[in-house]
């Protein structure tokens, strides 16, 4: 099983490009350097596009997906808005003003400790002497519009009966 979480680490590369097409392949590589085939991908948020492209991609690296809450195309408006809010630098006096604003961003269902120690990882003091989460602004940029990219084409799904004839089915959901 491999779960993927298309933010924070993966906005930590500096260099470009900051595509679909290259995290995808750094899935493929990190999977072949480890021996990895046909196995559950599990993706989050943004990680939930990119196992899902990684699955119309590269089928024999996919057993199963599990998707939890992804992206698989967001709005353009929306891409744009998020991406112009990453232009503007945010920073914090102190580690717990940025617990408390990760805290009203994400919602006080996740656990106070995950947030905490979120914050104690990513913190990094910024040239002003105050702290801001480590990541690249341009990355995440970039990351905002390759989630409003139009998706790739839906595969149909097999279904796999215990009289062992395969029946192709359509997957459910929005037909775009």
């Amino acid at each position: 099983m491999v779960a993927v979480q298309g933010g924070g680490e993966a906005l930590l590369v500096q260099l470009p490009p900051w595509n679909l097409e290259t995290h995808v392949g750094d899935l493929v590589e990190t999977a072949t350097v480890h021996a990895v085939e046909h196995t559950t991908w599990i993706g989050f948020s943004l990680g939930g596009r990119l196992v899902a492209e990684l699955a119309l991609r590269e089928p024999g690296l996919v057993d199963r997906l599990v998707l939890l809450e992804p992206v698989l195309q967001l709005p353009p408006e929306d891409g744009l808005a998020a991406a112009e809010r990453e232009r503007h630098e945010e920073t914090y006096a102190s580690a717990e003003e940025a617990v408390a604003v990760l805290a009203a961003a994400i919602g006080f269902s996740t656990p106070r400790a995950y947030l905490v120690e979120e914050a104690a990882q990513h913190l990094t003091e910024a040239g002003d002497g105050r702290l801001r989460f480590r990541y690249s602004e341009s990355a995440a940029m970039a990351a905002w519009g390759e989630m409003a990219r139009a998706r790739a084409a839906r595969p149909s799904a097999l279904a796999l009966p215990s009289d062992g004839d395969a029946k192709e089915l359509p997957f459910s959901g929005d037909a775009s």
